[in-house]
């Protein structure tokens, strides 16, 4: 009886014993207990930091608060704020010295614990500062000169008291240690591996020290997980934030040293092709803005000494000519400009010009709201896809286009078009179909089995959808008036399914999924007109280094059953045919990372040009705009070495 109770007496000391180390005293406060309770003044945050790439001069330059779109491209991805959903951030009033009753009880009750303590104390995960008068109750910014250990000053790390059990000593960063069970109390001051650093924080209205991203008087910092507030870069999910020498989270341009950078409004550095005020600026994958020549993704490419990018333009550099592409890169071998072949050699230094080849062309015709687009491969073969509206202006500027190339003629001397691709119905893309039939000798016809337009006269007006029923009504006398002519003259309305080679070489090729889109459960009269929109063919463009994408007016779903698919099989997409006219049904943010384009070209009239949703999500992934609208079509010539788009 009487072992055992001293088994449950040595027990009890035990726990009161360990009792003792529930309050941790997390920094070791200098001897000179400095204290400046002053405000800082400015800017937002960040958390958990490392270096970027090199070291980085602190020092930092003028901001510029201009919105920005951010871009996906080989180096990285951006996109304008949408780093916000990365960083937890809380938003702070002016500092008051008030709590409430539960916070004023835990205070009271670890003053009670912590007698003659002092430093930092943890109780239910925050941590709080305790003086020899307890816990120090006071809200806002609070600053300390503590021990740190050396090379963290960035992100301190301070001394720390730590538990040690079965009689080891661990002094990584400890302030406290035990040996054979005995307290040993550890002096920072006389240790070579840590240094004085005045750190500043920033407490709560419950006097807890704050961590992680908050904002303070309209700006926005950051505190490590000790509550030190933290400055120069720091790494989160993958996106890099700059935080000034006071703590300020950076935006707009900065410049360190001579290097210059770009961050979003919510504080992430932008890689990667980025709109910046309606013009491009392209940043490596450290975020340094690229100027002169520089490669992007392992292109030799060419910005402005300001770093805005040049398109479509004759530079001269050391006395040397060179052309630089839309897509800002550097022409090499055979590229034709301005409907002439250029040659240039392997550094793109040009040589002279050159004779006319083999080569591909396209045509975006300016037909208004509506799509035209006539392909000439390098076999000779000719391709229309859609034909436009069925107005007279808009048949007039396509027949004579068409009349102006070289087409190749029949035994009667009639000109021939080989393949006419209708991506879909409406009469903005199979109006001009009929007078192409009637003028020129069309070989094939496509068409996707499940866009066809039904007779819709007997539908009655009801107040609702009376605009959409007028338009389907319109767009029923087109399509019948087309299907019936190419019945009386024999000519066969082909299927366009997906993975048909429309020409021989198989260069253009169809890839959309061979699905009805239709959803019954869609009561309005018009339902089944509309989602013909999403049985539109899309064809994909192939020939040497070129990628184009013709997507007629696929719409959100359509477009998400592209990438889900993956229809290119891994291909990125030079030069886009925007879907849709650029409206906000199509151009999702999924589908514009999926597809990866450079370039995108606008089918619309100039009255119909916006800045809306779709818009915003091209420019944010890095798709450069041109309008067909704007100088009478866009011109895309390829040959097997290089390519190039005008207007």
């Amino acid at each position: 009886m009487e072992n055992k109770f001293k088994r449950i007496l040595t027990l009890v000391m035990v726990m009161v014993f360990l009792s003792g180390f529930c309050f941790q005293a997390s920094a070791y406060a200098a001897t000179s207990n400095k204290k400046n309770n002053s405000i800082l003044n400015t800017n937002k945050v960040g958390t958990n930091g490392s270096e970027i790439d090199n070291e980085l001069d602190s020092t930092h330059g003028d901001v510029d608060n201009s919105k920005t779109s951010v871009n996906n491209d080989g180096t990285s991805s951006n996109t304008l704020d949408s780093s916000a959903s990365s960083k937890e951030k809380t938003s702070i009033n002016n500092s008051e010295d008030k709590t409430d009753e539960t916070t004023k009880k835990v205070s009271d009750d670890n003053s009670q614990v912590n007698e003659n303590k002092t430093g930092w104390g943890v109780i239910n995960g925050k941590r709080f500062y305790f003086n020899k008068e307890g816990m120090l109750k006071k809200t806002g910014w609070f600053e300390i000169d503590e021990y740190i250990y050396k090379g963290t000053e960035k992100d301190p790390k301070i001394a720390q008291a730590v538990l040690i059990e079965n009689n080891k000593i661990q002094d990584k960063e400890n302030g406290t240690s035990l040996e054979n069970h005995s307290k040993v109390e550890f002096d920072p001051s006389k240790d070579s591996n840590y240094e004085l650093h005045r750190n500043i924080y920033y407490l709560d209205s419950d006097y807890s020290a704050m961590t992680g991203w908050q904002e303070i008087a309209g700006k926005w910092y950051n505190f490590n997980d000790f509550g030190i507030m933290k400055t120069d870069w720091i790494g989160i999910d993958d996106r890099w934030y700059y935080l000034n020498n006071d703590g300020t989270m950076q935006t707009g341009w900065m410049k360190l040293g001579a290097d210059k950078y770009y961050l979003t409004e919510s504080g992430s550095m932008v890689r990667g092709k980025v709109n910046i005020d309606d013009k491009w600026y392209y940043f490596n994958g450290s975020g340094l803005l690229q100027t002169g020549v520089y490669l992007k993704n392992g292109v030799q490419s060419y910005s402005t000494k300001d770093g805005e990018m040049v398109s479509n333009k004759w530079i001269s550099i050391n006395n040397n000519r060179y052309y630089v592409k839309a897509n800002s890169e550097l022409a090499i071998g055979d590229v034709i400009i301005d409907g002439n072949m250029e040659s240039f050699d392997e550094n793109g230094l040009y040589i002279g010009r050159g004779i006319m080849k083999e080569h591909l062309y396209v045509k975006y015709l300016d037909v208004g709201d509506a799509d035209c687009i006539y392909t000439k491969l390098p076999s000779g073969e000719t391709a229309l896809i859609d034909t436009g509206y069925n107005t007279k202006d808009s048949e007039t500027k396509l027949i004579n286009f068409l009349s102006g190339q070289n087409l190749k003629e029949d035994e009667d001397g009639n000109k021939i078009i080989d393949y006419v691709i209708i991506t879909h119905p409406h009469s903005d893309h199979i109006g001009g179909l009929l007078k192409v039939l009637k003028k020129f000798t069309v070989k094939k016809v496509y068409m996707p089995k499940y866009s066809h337009i039904e007779d819709c006269s007997e539908t009655k007006l009801d107040g609702l959808d009376d605009d959409s029923i007028k338009i389907m009504n319109n767009d029923y006398k087109v399509y019948k008036k087309t299907m019936e002519f190419m019945k009386e003259n024999n000519i066969e309305l082909l299927d366009a399914t997906q993975g048909t080679k429309i020409d021989e070489e198989g260069i253009l090729k169809f890839i959309q999924i061979d699905k009805d889109y239709f959803d019954s459960r869609d009561k309005r009269a018009s339902a089944k007109y509309w989602s013909i929109n999403n049985q539109s063919a899309v064809v994909y463009l192939k020939y040497g280094d070129l990628d184009a994408l013709f997507t007629g007016d696929i719409q959100w779903a359509a477009e998400r059953d592209i990438s889900k698919y993956d229809l290119l099989k891994g291909a990125k997409i030079d030069v886009l045919k925007v879907s849709h006219h650029g409206l906000d049904t199509s151009s999702t943010w999924d589908f514009i990372c999926y597809i990866g384009a450079d370039i995108g070209v606008m089918t619309r009239a100039t009255n119909s040009i916006a800045k809306d949703i779709a818009y915003n999500n091209l420019i944010a992934g890095g798709v450069s705009i041109l309008e067909a609208s704007e100088k009478d079509g866009v011109s895309l010539y390829a040959t097997k070495q290089n390519w190039n788009i005008q207007h």
